[in-house]
């Protein structure tokens, strides 16, 4: 079974969250725009970042309507002072998480792996993250 890989898409790099989620024992690679579909599905975790959000609601939408792309994690991260109401309408319309841009690598990865045990059907292996952050 392969290691559970997240692609990171935006314009701007999240090192910070990039090493964090490579430490923890995640694929990670970063890209500045959707890959094309055959590079997207070989991802069962897709980050969006750097993305203005009026743009979010349709990146999500096409996400889910690609052929084969099925139940798939998506995870928005979007500016710290997002409302929640808007944060609330980001999962109405097809992310499976939404994070504020301080979030953690560690309380990333508790999310994504959330999302990744209720789907075995995307067969990776989960790297062994604690469910509480060290004290």
């Amino acid at each position: 079974m392969k290691r559970c890989s997240i692609v990171l898409v935006g314009r701007r790099r999240l090192n910070r969250h990039a090493n964090g989620l490579k430490t923890l024992g995640f694929a990670v690679t970063q890209a500045d725009a959707l890959p094309d579909n055959a590079r997207l599905l070989q991802f069962p975790v897709v980050v969006i970042h750097s993305t203005p959000l009026s743009a979010l609601p349709m990146t999500a939408a096409h996400l889910r309507c690609k052929a084969a792309f099925g139940r798939r994690v998506i995870v928005a991260m979007v500016p710290d002072d997002t409302t929640s109401e808007t944060i609330r309408e980001l999962l109405l319309c097809g992310f499976d998480e939404v994070f504020l841009e301080r979030v953690t690598p560690m309380a990333l990865a508790q999310g994504v792996l959330e999302r990744l045990r209720a789907r075995p059907e995307l067969r990776c292996a989960l790297p062994a993250i604690p469910d509480t952050p060290a004290a």
